[in-house]
């Protein structure tokens, strides 16, 4: 895998604990990163980070679905 693609991987692999039925610590932390690349960027700082027309999240071309939007409410 191309190092540029690598520190999304996290997106595709599964986002629930089979065992706990919670997010796995790897999905936690991406969406830490995620959220953290997104509020230091200036854009978020002007306008809104959610479009509830498509209910995505987007950031350098990468588009999170609700699901990711949901995921971090419960994080913070």
């Amino acid at each position: 895998m191309s190092s540029s693609n690598y520190f999304r991987s996290w997106i595709d692999r599964p986002h629930l604990d089979p065992n706990t039925r919670l997010l796995t610590e790897e999905y936690q932390r991406g969406i830490t990163e995620f959220m953290g690349l997104v509020h230091r960027q200036p854009e978020a700082k002007t306008g809104p980070v959610v479009s509830s027309a498509f209910g995505s999240l987007c950031y350098d071309g990468l588009i999170a679905t609700h699901m990711l939007a949901h995921a971090y409410r419960y994080l913070t």
